[in-house]
Parts: C-alpha cells; structure tokens; sequence
C-alpha cells in the first residue's frame, strides 16, 4: 500500500471519485463529538493566519482508499472508501457551505475555486455523468440529501429543499436530517465568524484565509491499497475495535466489494436484492441454545449450512463463507448469488411470518410451535433449490413434522438437530432430492439424537407418558387440534377454535369425585409423596401408594386430556365427571363427544382413549 500525506484541497484537487461503498455505515457524525471539535481546529488555524503567526499542518487522520480499475476511457478514476468516509463527507459539507457562503457575499471567484473540490470538470466526457460529476458518492442512505445539498447552490435552497417543521403543540422544530444540520451548523459559524469582524477586517480577505486553512493546514494521510492488499481484511480489522460487526455486516461488505471490482450495478443489486433486509424485521434479536443474534444474522448462517450441507459455527460465518466462494465458486456473478440469499431471506421471513391459510403456512405455524427453527436450513432448501412438484413438497414437510413429532413425543434429545438437518440437505443434493431420499435418509437416523421413533416407542409415550409436565400447552393444544382435523370428513363443518387450552377430563384434584379403585382417598393422600402420622396411616399409604403415583402419572397422560375454550376450561374445573360431560356437550369438538356414552372416567378409560387417539396419530406422523 502507498501512504501520502495530502492537504485537504489536494485531496479533492484532481478529476476523480470517491465512493461510499453500500456496506459502510450511514453518516453519523454530531455537532457535538464531531462538529464543534472540527469547527475549533480550523479557527485555530484561521486565527494564526490571520495574526501571521507560523502555522503548521493540522493531522484530521487517515483516510484509505482502494482502487478500482476502470472499465473505460471516459470513465472517471473512482476509488472505494474503505476508512475515513464520515470525515470525507463532512469536509465536503463544509465546502459546501463555504461556496453558497462566499456567493452570498459576492465572491463568485473564490466560490468557484471551492466548488472545485465539490464536482469533476467536463460531465460530457464522462461515462455517467450524473454520478461521476461529484467528488464523493455517498451510501444509497445518504445519497440523494447529499446531493440535493451541493446542488442547492444557496443556503435558500438548502432550506427550502429541507425546512424546518414544527408540529402541533411542539415547543421545538423536528430534526432534520444529519446532512443538511452538519451543512447549516457549518454555514452558521462563517455567518457568525463575519459577523463579528472589525472595520479594519475585510470579509474577503477572511474567507481568502479560510480558505487557505484547506490548501495549506489541514491534511491527511492518505493510504492507497495494492493489488495484494485485501481490502475486505483491512475493513474488517478496522472496525474490529468499535462496536464489533455482525456476520451479516462481514457478509454484505464481502460481497459488496466484490461487486463494486467486477463492476456490476451495485446500487440495482442493492435496490433489488439487499434493501429488503435493511426492514427492522432483520434487527430482532433470536435465541438459539445461549447464543443471541439478530433474523440476519440467523438466515446468513442458514444460507451458507444449507449450501455447503454442513453445520456452521455461528460465530465462523462469514469466515467459512468467505472460503466457500473462494474455493468452490459456487455463482457466475454477485447477483446469482444476492439472488439466491435474497429467495433464502424470502422463505426465511414468510417461515416466522406466515399470512396465509394454505398447506406451506400452516406448517410453517407449526414449526414455531414444536420449537424447531433448526430445521429451516431442510425446509428452505426444498423449497428454493429441490424443484419439487406441489404433491410431493407436501409429502417432504409431512414426513419432516412426523420425524419431528415422533421424537418430540418420545422426549429425544433434540441438541443436534443444528447438525443433522444440514447434512440431510448434504445428502439431498448428493443423491438427488426427493421424497423417497428424503425418507430413506431420515429413517437411516440412528441413535437418541437421530433416530427415527417406530410405532411401538411411538405408542408407549403417546399411551404411558405424562406429557402434560413434558410438552407445552401450546404442543399438546396442536397435537390433539390436528387429531380433531384429521376426523372430520367433507361433510363436517371446519371449526376453527381460538385461545383454547388443555383441560384434564379427571382433574388434578381429584379426591372429591374421582374413587381410587371403587373407594375415596384423602384428599392429603392424594400427592405422590405423604408423610404418615401414625401407623394406621402408614398401613393406609402403603397399600395406596403406588395407585396413587400411578394415577397422578396417568392424568397428566394424552389419554386424560382434551382441548376446550376458555369459557369451557373455566366452566369444568374441578367438578365430577357427570358435569364436566355435560359441559363438554357444548363443544363443537368431534373428540369431545367421545364422552358422550361414557358413564365412567378412570385410568381403564384413559388408556382406551389414549389408544383411540393413538390410531389417528400414527395416521397423521407416519413412518415407513
């Protein structure tokens, strides 16, 4: 790399260009921090001037600059700006306000010379005239205000472009943009600065000499990348002692500068492909295990697991993706492959946000409620890449969800789905994607963390496990509601229930009501652990005590529960069957009227029950 110390006005003294790239942030710098410090070191320079006392150059830092070959003649020379973008653009503003500031005064000579450092010479030699007329292109964020600002040409049209407004019964204007308050704090402080001259100062000669604190004191380093230097290290080392950057910030600025080399249309990929994810929607933080990081971040990482088909270390993302690109060279151009993350972003959102009423929304609803994001990089993959027809995408999601259910029911350890799902897509796209592939490899799963449930470890949780204190009401309401769908035929009316929730048909008190093998229990002997007072009571509880635990495991079981409004929930409570049938009777549930003949409730009936619903579900989550 080359280093240069330059003047401020030698920065801008040649017919060039430097541009902003989309990745860098907005322009944030404040009358307070940046402004006022700045404002200070010129009038200190002024001053010494002006009292001809010995000046020396005043250091404003680095700026470095990488540069771009160009792909024609008329072309004007651009660099990208990789560090120094918000002391650029504020140079810039100032010289801005010093042109409209020295025509206001009628000095059109000294304001031409400013304006020199504002535009290029000779727009009908250029390529794009419209863009290469200006010295600095900023962001697509800060574009258009910035421009507006340096084609205003007077602080009247600065402020007619820009106005202040005050709202109703607001004591103070509202903000406007950082731009245009950087371009009137600065134009304010000339006004002021010449406002304040002595009859012996001529205003002429002051702004001369403000304008020679540019030519001659104030400079900066300036810092021009080799062919060798790699300008995405040295911007992410840069920023590597600020607020640290994302995976997805790594990820836009890789790309991004790649595609400001290759000279594609950066500001259509942006405009077509990336601004979406510019949406707040992208800023909300998620939860994966202990690890917090924001939808984009999220989404990046499921983009590069399912392309290259293996688990990626959240924190490696943009490492690993780097190395992809590098090495396999999966795309022809940077809007390939802006065009396949963006279709991945799409799914991605329409998964945690679906609208509709079709198949592929009320899977994906569902999805949030098993609590199974870690198979997004499968879903979207088939989706975005597998070219499969309508019938055979539902068949895939249907054997997912049984995959998943299955194992949610048999309590499987869930901690390696990150891993394992995108080595299904890894398989997929080695054998090929299919249902059939898609079967087989699933049910190739071995072990708690993998394996596929059979339908007699299926039956004995469904049956035998309590999976009112395992699973969450939301999972259990789900379960039964699709049992409830999957009875009802073409000529049953659609019901659709809303807050509903789990109701144990014989309740967790149950020592009113509710005989233990034809006889009452205490109510203080029905809790699985009780501590006797005498022996008469320790005879009684050893004779119970197992019929008890068992009873308490049995009610918390499938078999035992039912899905009710709220209404109804309130309605049932701890009452004897006989009522809570009867209320039941006013659900328009098909399950609920499985009661109807019942003139009993015990843990025979539970269980028969239990096996009842079980028919249903090994329907609805079969495996082959």
């Amino acid at each position: 790399m080359q280093a240069n110390p330059r003047n401020i006005i030698g920065l801008f003294e040649h017919t060039l260009r430097y541009v902003v790239p989309i990745f860098q942030r907005h322009y944030v710098w404040g009358e307070e921090d940046q402004w006022v410090p700045l404002w200070e070191d010129i009038l200190e320079k002024f001053e010494q001037r002006r009292d001809s006392q010995k000046t020396t150059s005043h250091f404003l830092g680095a700026v470095i600059l990488d540069a771009v070959k160009k792909k024609s003649t008329r072309e004007t020379s651009r660099f990208l700006v990789i560090d120094g973008q918000q002391r650029i653009t504020t140079i810039q503003l100032f010289l801005a306000a010093l042109r409209d500031f020295t025509s206001e005064c009628g000095f059109p000579m000294l304001s031409k010379a400013v304006g020199r450092a504002l535009f290029n010479p000779d727009p009908e030699l250029m390529e794009n005239s419209s863009e290469e007329i200006f010295k600095l292109w900023p962001t697509q964020f800060n574009r258009k205000v910035f421009c507006d600002i340096l084609n205003a040409g007077s602080f009247e049209g600065v402020n007619k472009a820009y106005p202040l407004i005050r709202l109703p019964r607001k004591r103070k204007t509202e903000p406007r943009d950082r731009l245009v308050e950087a371009y009137v704090f600065f134009y304010a402080k000339l006004r002021d600065l010449c406002a304040n001259l002595t009859e012996h100062q001529s205003k002429e000669d002051t702004l001369l000499e403000l304008y020679g604190v540019f030519k001659d004191d104030l400079s900066v380093v300036e810092i021009i990348l080799g062919e060798q230097d790699d300008s995405q290290e040295i911007f992410n080392s840069l920023n590597s002692h600020g607020k640290p950057l994302s995976q997805s910030d790594l990820l836009r600025s890789f790309v991004f500068m790649r595609a400001e080399k290759s000279h594609e249309d950066r500001d259509r990929l942006f405009d077509h492909y990336w601004i979406r994810f510019e949406d707040n929607f992208w800023d909300i933080q998620t939860r994966r295990g202990n690890l917090w990081s924001s939808r984009l971040d999220l989404v990046t990482r499921i983009f590069l697991s399912s392309k290259i088909g293996v688990a990626v270390d959240a924190k490696k993302v943009h490492l690993a993706y780097r190395n992809w690109i590098r090495t396999s060279q999966p795309f022809q151009t940077i809007e390939d492959e802006l065009r396949s993350f963006a279709a991945y972003g799409d799914r991605f959102r329409y998964l945690v946000e679906p609208l509709g009423n079709d198949l592929f929304s009320g899977f994906a609803r569902r999805l949030q409620v098993w609590d199974v994001t870690t198979a997004y990089p499968l879903i979207i993959y088939l989706f975005e890449e597998a070219n499969l027809g309508k019938l055979v995408m539902s068949e895939c999601l249907q054997t997912i969800e049984s995959y998943i259910v299955r194992r949610l029911i048999c309590h499987k350890d869930n901690k390696e789905y990150n891993k394992y799902f995108p080595e299904v897509v890894g398989r997929l796209r080695k054998e090929g994607p299919s249902h059939a592939t898609l079967r087989k490899v699933l049910t190739a799963g071995s072990g708690a963390t993998r394996e596929w449930p059979n339908d007699q470890e299926f039956e004995r949780h469904w049956c035998s496990s309590p999976m009112y204190n395992v699973l969450q009401s939301g999972q259990i309401v789900t379960i039964l509601k699709m049992i409830e769908d999957k009875t009802r035929t073409s000529k049953t009316e659609e019901v659709t229930i809303t807050h509903a929730s789990v109701e144990h048909i014989m309740p967790r008190e149950w020592s009113d009501h509710y005989p233990l093998n034809g006889e009452f229990i205490p109510k203080e002997m029905t809790e699985d652990w009780f501590y006797p007072q005498n022996e008469g009571m320790i005879s009684r509880w050893q004779q119970i005590k197992e019929k008890v635990q068992a009873r308490n495991r049995t009610i918390h079981c499938l078999g035992n529960l039912t899905v009710v409004t709220q209404p109804l929930n309130a309605a049932m409570k701890n009452g004897p069957f006989k009522n809570k049938k009867s209320a039941l009777r006013n659900s328009l549930l098909l399950m609920n009227r499985y009661f109807d003949g019942l003139e009993t409730w015990d843990e025979t009936e539970m269980e028969r029950r239990a096996r009842v619903l079980f028919e249903t579900a090994k329907e609805i989550w079969a495996r082959p």
